[in-house]
């Protein structure tokens, strides 16, 4: 086998392949662009509506004078701001008011001042109350960042070196996943977008030549089936493995975001909100290097398996419309693929889920996307996808040789 015209051949379909602009920008455009709205823009709008369905511009009553920088802070931030109205007694505030504040007679306006405490009244039995306390506790730690900033600029200190310390929150039972929706949405969205992102190529490179009437000229060139199959195999590879490297980099500008963008365009406080919105939907993510390692050599082995599974019934088809009948069950057996990996809490730890092809790289990632990746299961599900990458390469090539499947269509 001639390594040299297997990659001539793959140089060839990749160029022919890229000719059809719509289908190459919708390869890049998709994928590169759903992460950041699923993990950016989903969280804070589902937030958005379901704070605001809970409070409403909740009414706190509030027992003395709050300074103006307070108040604005009570009416900042990404959450619904709150309604203040002014009451005589806090404290028997409760019967109209979920929420209360007794403002001390005295508030610090500047580091140094003294000290204190801003009392909150709270109606535990309304569910509204938790939220409340969270926006009221928020604003004054706005307050107290606002006023320590000031301090620290005065004395020409930059406020970070306030902050040596940081924390890092490590599950204390690493082999349980817990809700996490984005670990299951996103394998799935990556076996979708590798079909996708392969489908267009494998049709084109099977039966867009047999339509074009090259594929004679191609079997008469001094080239092997078996270079031939495999060339188109990579050709498919290709595509499908960018459109899933593409997802996953739309991952990592999302997490960017998430971590540094947020914080330093919102400020801290929104960088939380926004943080635990994500949480609550299950769309949180925990990466780090091994993980994205992981994750990126998981999508690899996934898209090995897809590419070999799209490729060999395109080699059958006799047009664009068989081709694309054939190719539709893939997307179906990809999720079904998932199916396992979503029930995996209810029956703990089950080591042979990593050997199943495709399953185990979904698994993989699954696991990665909370912190949990092992290189044992992602060796156990690289060997399995390519067993079954081999047997799927075996029957195209044996399909390929056959003169009666090849030129059934002319």
């Amino acid at each position: 086998m001639r390594i040299r015209r297997i990659f001539s051949l793959l140089k060839m379909q990749v160029q022919a392949s890229m000719r059809d602009r719509r289908t190459f920008w919708t390869m890049v455009l998709v994928p590169l662009l759903m992460m950041p709205v699923l993990v950016l823009v989903m969280p804070l709008l589902m937030a958005k509506i379901g704070t605001a369905v809970k409070l409403d511009r909740l009414s706190v009553a509030v027992e003395g004078q709050i300074p103006a920088a307070l108040s604005a802070e009570l009416s900042g931030g990404i959450l619904p701001p709150l309604k203040l109205t002014p009451v005589e007694n806090a404290e028997k505030a409760g019967d109209k008011f979920v929420v209360a504040l007794r403002v001390p007679a005295v508030i610090p306006q500047a580091i140094g001042a003294h000290a204190a405490t801003l009392q909150i009244y709270v109606d535990r039995a309304d569910k509204r109350s938790a939220a409340t306390v969270l926006i009221i506790e928020a604003a004054v730690a706005r307050y107290n960042q606002a006023l320590l900033a000031a301090k620290l600029s005065s004395l020409g200190i930059s406020p970070s070196a306030m902050s040596p310390l940081k924390t890092s929150t490590i599950s204390a039972k690493p082999g349980e996943l817990g809700f996490n929706l984005l670990g299951m949405i996103l394998p799935i969205l990556l076996s979708i977008w590798t079909l996708v992102g392969g489908q267009a190529t494998a049709i084109d490179t099977t039966v867009g030549e047999r339509e074009r009437a090259t594929l004679e000229a191609l079997l008469a060139a001094p080239i092997s089936r078996a270079e031939v199959v495999l060339g188109k195999y990579l050709s498919v590879l290709v595509f499908g493995l960018s459109s899933g490297l593409l997802g996953l980099c739309g991952l990592g500008i999302s997490t960017l975001i998430m971590k540094f963008g947020v914080s330093h365009s919102f400020g801290p406080i929104a960088a939380i909100a926004l943080s635990a919105a994500s949480a609550k939907l299950g769309l949180s993510v925990s990466l780090s290097l091994a993980s994205g390692v992981q994750i990126a050599l998981a999508t690899l082995s996934l898209a090995s398996v897809l590419s070999a599974l799209v490729l060999l019934p395109c080699i059958y088809a006799r047009s664009y419309k068989e081709a694309q009948m054939y190719v539709a069950p893939t997307a179906i057996l990809a999720m079904l693929a998932s199916a396992p990996v979503q029930m995996k809490d209810f029956f703990g730890e089950f080591a042979a889920l990593f050997w199943l092809p495709l399953t185990g790289s979904i698994a993989c990632i699954s696991d990665a996307l909370v912190g949990n990746a092992r290189v044992g299961d992602l060796l156990a599900a690289i060997s399995g996808n390519l067993a079954l990458t081999t047997i799927l390469l075996a029957l195209a090539l044996w399909t390929f040789k056959r003169e009666a499947v090849i030129f059934r269509g002319v």
